[in-house]
């Protein structure tokens, strides 16, 4: 509301471009609550608009799993895959058009990958060892997320592929150091 609030005190042409999440109408977590909150206060403020609903960005897929990794097992939902994007494009495009006084399509990464397939490709970018299980978890949240509400599969989509993005994450100096919050680490991953 702070936002909505200074945008309309400073005047001129503004346009309020909100990032959501896809699946955020659908999700029973309480995070995608807030979100929508969130895009209901824009909505609602009378200015000039465009929400645009996005899936998982591209790091926040690999600083979750670089974090996963550090467990003995890495543990990944069963039956659940991933899209990771780039929104760059996507919002450039937003902010040139102008306001779409709504939603955006939903946008989704070039690629739905397996959540396996992803972690042991970020092991193996920060060159450790770890058995990946799959993990069937109980609940209308992981019944959601195996269900695909969390995927934009049938939408725009973003160009960068993940294959793209780890490596140009990783060739920069011959690595690159992530710092994973919550557990208050720093890792590297190698271009190998």
């Amino acid at each position: 509301m702070a936002l909505v609030d200074a945008i309309r005190r400073d005047g001129g042409r503004p346009h309020v471009v909100y990032v959501s999440i896809v699946g955020v109408d659908r999700m029973p977590r309480p995070y995608y609550k807030r979100k929508r909150q969130a895009e209901a206060l824009v909505t609602g403020s009378g200015l000039p608009f465009t929400i645009q609903r996005a899936t998982r960005f591209h790091d926040l897929v690999l600083t979750g799993l670089a974090c996963a990794a550090y467990a003995p097992v890495m543990a990944v939902p069963a039956e659940t895959s991933c899209q990771p994007v780039d929104v760059a494009d996507r919002l450039a495009q937003i902010i040139w058009s102008g306001p779409a006084d709504g939603y955006g399509a939903d946008l989704g990464g070039s690629q739905v990958l397996d959540a396996a397939e992803l972690a042991r490709q970020v092991l193996a970018a920060m060159e450790v060892r770890r058995s990946v299980r799959r993990i069937r978890l109980p609940g209308r949240v992981a019944a959601g997320f195996r269900a695909g509400h969390h995927l934009a599969a049938d939408t725009p989509r973003g160009k960068r592929t993940w294959a793209s993005y780890l490596e140009a994450r990783l060739a920069a100096g011959g690595g690159e150091v992530i710092g994973l919050p919550y557990i208050n680490k720093q890792v590297r991953i190698r271009h190998r």
